[in-house]
């Protein structure tokens, strides 16, 4: 079987050979049947001949025997009648024409014979006038007669009865030889095919079942990451799959390494939680900013990282992104691998079908020291302010009252939590008129 063969045309194959060997074999089985079929209607046309010239020759016998038996005895006239000779013809001889018709030979004895024994039933019939006036002395003299068309007209019965006792005698074994052949041709049929099958199956297997094998742990070996088998020869179907399964493969390969490009050149740590959240991976930026290594981590609580007074906060974030199924951020700290706490933001997404938290976390570290210092030197401003002795009063451009200090409290009797949001327009009183 040809590897550049289309899978179809293979299963053509694999269906069409042991068809066209079991019909070849129906067709000789079925010649070898009909050849003894015609053997046995042969012997059985032999019999039925050898039948009806028996019955001639009985006929020709009596008929001669009761001429005689007149000439010998008298009154033979009842014995002649009982053996006719034209009428015995006549029985016997439309069916035998009938059986000879297909036999130029034999049937030309018949013809010759029929002939003979109409000229000898008029010899006959005058030696029977010859008996009746010469009485025995004439039956001497005609004996010689008589046995010469005796013998001339069992000449040719004889020339017919030769081919067919030769048939009947070695019809026997022709049918004992043909039904020997049936037997033969019957095994040596059940022999080919049950090699046929076993070819077939060999190469079925080599091309079909071994190659999708080949396929499948392909499949095995892309879930594992390992170097997948040499590519299948042929130009098949499954040639044609196991080159799409390649391309996508490299495409599977091009996509990973750009996944871990990205992971592993990112500046947050990108890692992953199983349901009990501990560590199952973490790229490599945790040792640039957590201080830990990350194969040190894999297998360890998240907790592990994170100060006693966040543990509760963070479990509670962890477990409300699990219960709504959504991405969700939350802010937590980490203790580093050298006793130094950081803040980080968690970007967290849960996955069921993989049982798994995937996670960002970003050092927000210098955002907070930069919003405490923003804090405390708005602490540091609002003091001074406080502390002037002269009313102060911050409005927006639009008019809104945002700030006044106490003493512009103190000097106009207005209270900030009253005025603030208001425009400057409701405390300020037109004199003019």
């Amino acid at each position: 079987m040809q590897p550049g063969l289309k899978l179809s045309q293979k299963v053509f194959f694999l269906v069409a050979v042991p068809l066209t060997v079991q019909l070849t074999f129906v067709a000789m089985l079925g010649h070898l049947l009909d050849q003894a079929e015609k053997e046995r209607e042969r012997e059985g046309r032999a019999r039925q001949i050898i039948h009806h010239v028996n019955q001639i020759h009985r006929i020709i016998i009596g008929y001669i025997a009761g001429v005689a038996g007149e000439g010998l005895i008298g009154g033979g006239s009842k014995l002649e009648q009982s053996y006719s000779l034209r009428a015995g013809f006549d029985r016997e001889l439309p069916p035998l024409q009938a059986l000879l018709a297909d036999n130029p030979k034999e049937f030309a004895h018949l013809l010759r014979l029929q002939k003979k024994a109409e000229a000898s039933a008029e010899k006959l019939k005058q030696v029977k006038r010859m008996f009746k006036h010469g009485g025995d002395l004439a039956l001497a003299g005609e004996l010689p007669t008589m046995k010469l068309i005796l013998r001339d007209l069992i000449s040719e019965l004889e020339a017919i009865l030769s081919e067919e006792r030769l048939i009947e005698r070695t019809s026997p074994k022709i049918q004992a030889t043909q039904r020997q052949r049936v037997r033969e041709l019957l095994l040596t049929g059940v022999i080919l095919n049950i090699i046929i099958s076993i070819v077939l199956v060999f190469y079925f297997n080599k091309s079909f079942t071994n190659r999708l094998a080949i396929m499948m742990d392909n499949s095995i070996r892309l879930g594992l990451g390992q170097r997948l088998n040499p590519p299948l020869s042929g130009n098949d179907e499954l040639s044609h799959l196991d080159s799409r399964f390649r391309d996508m493969t490299g495409a599977l390969d091009a996509a990973a390494r750009k996944e871990r490009a990205v992971v592993e050149n990112a500046a947050d740590v990108i890692f992953s939680l199983d349901d009990s959240a501990n560590f199952t991976k973490v790229s490599p930026a945790a040792l640039k900013m957590w201080g830990y290594d990350p194969a040190f981590l894999v297998g360890k609580h998240c907790l592990a990282i994170v100060p006693k007074v966040d543990a509760k906060k963070t479990m509670e974030a962890l477990n409300k992104v699990k219960s709504d199924d959504a991405n969700n951020t939350f802010e937590s700290r980490v203790v580093r691998k050298h006793g130094e706490i950081i803040d980080i933001v968690w970007s967290v997404h849960w996955s069921e079908p993989d049982n798994l938290f995937f996670c960002v976390a970003h050092d927000i570290t210098e955002r907070k020291i930069a919003e405490q210092v923003i804090k405390e030197a708005e602490a540091r401003v609002r003091q001074i302010l406080e502390s002037l002795p002269i009313g102060l009063m911050m409005v927006t451009l639009d008019g809104k009252i945002v700030l006044a200090n106490k003493t512009f409290e103190e000097v106009f009797g207005f209270n900030l939590a009253d005025i603030e949001g208001e425009t400057i327009d409701s405390i300020l009183v037109d004199n003019r008129s």
